[in-house]
């Protein structure tokens, strides 16, 4: 989990900027997170999805459910 723990200072966000006009929906933002967080899990796990799994402490078919909902490999 410490290789997917340095990864978080990967992600930073900026939300000063978000108003009205351009804020995402929960959902939508929920989504790109979850987006984000798998490619750069798969790329810490360098493609492995069974050292994704142990990293992430996803069950394997979960986590091959979001690699496909997202189509990311």
């Amino acid at each position: 989990t410490d290789k997917i723990k340095d990864a978080d200072s990967d992600i930073r966000f900026d939300l000063s900027d978000l108003n009205a006009a351009n804020l995402l929906s929960f959902k939508a933002f929920r989504n790109r997170m979850e987006q984000l967080y798998l490619t750069r899990l798969m790329q810490i796990a360098k493609g492995s999805r069974k050292e994704a799994c142990r990293l992430s402490r996803i069950s394997r078919t979960h986590l091959f459910e979001l690699l496909k909902k997202y189509a990311i490999s």
